[in-house]
C-alpha cells in the first residue's frame, strides 16, 4: 500500500511541477508581449510625430492653411456658367 501511495504522490509532484512550468512559461510569454505592444506603440507615435512634422512643412512650403484648421471651397463641382 505504501507503494502506491509513493506512486500517487510522485505523479502529483509531477502533476504540480507541470503546472508550474506552465504558469512561469504564460508569465513569461505575458511579458514578452507586453514589451512587443509598448515597442509597437512608440513606433507609431514616432512615426505619426514625423508625419505631422512632415505635413506642417510641406503646409509651409505650399502655403496652405489647412493644418490650421482653415476651411476651402470646393467649386470643381459648381455648375459652370
Amino acid at each position: 500500500m505504501t507503494e502506491l501511495n509513493h506512486l500517487f504522490e510522485t505523479a502529483q509532484k509531477t502533476a504540480d511541477d507541470y503546472v508550474e512550468q506552465v504558469r512561469l512559461s504564460v508569465k513569461d510569454a505575458e511579458k514578452k508581449a507586453e514589451e512587443i505592444i509598448s515597442e509597437a506603440e512608440e513606433k507609431a507615435r514616432k512615426i505619426i510625430a514625423d508625419a505631422e512634422k512632415k505635413a506642417g512643412r510641406a503646409d509651409k512650403k505650399t502655403g496652405s492653411s489647412e493644418a490650421e484648421g482653415s476651411e476651402t471651397k470646393d467649386t470643381d463641382n459648381e455648375p459652370k456658367n
